[in-house]
């Protein structure tokens, strides 16, 4: 616990312990969300006949993709994320 001119501060996380089993399970239903939007998205680039529609999917579908990744990342890096 740090002072400042004499006040006792706490820090905020440790009245709000986070289990690291609740936050793992969290990023992997965050990532089984994002990649099936990104399937969807896949589906809308095939059966699109707009250049521009389907362009607009692609790039939401690799974003889709990258923030699924970056999700299974923090899952089992969990424990080493403060």
């Amino acid at each position: 616990m740090a002072t400042n001119a004499g006040v006792r501060v706490t820090p905020a996380f440790a009245k709000n312990e986070i289990s690291m089993i609740d936050d793992e399970k969290t990023h992997t239903k965050n990532a089984e969300g994002y990649r099936a939007k990104a399937a969807e998205l896949a589906e809308t680039v095939r059966t699109t006949r707009s250049l521009k529609q389907g362009s607009e999917a692609r790039k939401s579908q690799k974003a889709y993709t990258t923030l699924a990744d970056n999700e299974d990342w923090l899952a089992k890096n969990a424990d080493k994320v403060t």
